[in-house]
């Protein structure tokens, strides 16, 4: 999947699971957690492969413990919407190490990136992340000044720089809007994060 794929989806099955353990959840850190794995796209250099070991269930789930262990439950939603990245966009559009480090062959369905089903399963994440965020009243929570909508700048710069200047596989013309949509969303977010971050700070 591509930015806006992973971020729709992490958001969608990160809140529902907050939703049904009953445990307030932070919209802007679901999107921002989305998208961790894929920051081997900027390990390249340093010979880590993309959808490699950071892409493993065991990796981040060595990366999860410490926060399950501090948060517990609080911490379940991010944590599914870091899995989802793996196990539900990846899975099913391509492949990646997932037993790693026990082997390191990719799995996956591996339906081409780009192609129908995930332009599909793009725009109905899109569409159904952004129903609910209004539905749910977690627009407040992005477009608040709250210090954790810095998230959102982590975001904007994903999408910016897989839009503008082509990290990872270059996004299908078809998707190009949505990832201006959720850009826009980011930067506001962003901005009024840091906004009430500076100006709090010197009060």
């Amino acid at each position: 999947m591509y930015a806006v794929g992973h971020m729709a989806w992490g958001y969608i099955f990160g809140r529902l699971s907050g939703k049904g353990l009953k445990t307030k959840t932070i919209t802007p850190l679901l999107f921002a957690v989305s998208t961790l794995p894929d920051v081997d796209l900027f390990l390249k250099p340093y010979g880590i492969v993309h959808r490699g070991p950071l892409h493993a269930p065991f990796t981040l789930l060595c990366f999860s413990l410490p926060f399950l262990m501090v948060y517990q439950r609080r911490a379940l939603p991010y944590i599914v919407s870091v899995f989802q990245h793996i196990l539900f966009g990846d899975f099913i559009i391509a492949s990646s190490m997932l037993l790693w480090p026990f082997s390191s062959r990719f799995y996956g369905l591996r339906f081409r990136l780009g192609g129908s089903l995930d332009v599909t399963l793009e725009l109905v994440g899109f569409v159904l992340s952004l129903w609910l965020l209004f539905r749910l009243g977690d627009a407040r929570q992005v477009f608040s000044s709250e210090k954790w909508n810095v998230a959102m700048v982590f975001c904007g710069a994903v999408i910016f720089l897989s839009v503008f200047y082509g990290i990872g596989i270059p996004v299908p013309l078809v998707l190009v809007p949505l990832h201006f949509v959720f850009l826009v969303l980011a930067a506001v977010s962003g901005f009024w994060g840091l906004y009430g971050v500076i100006f709090r700070r010197n009060k």
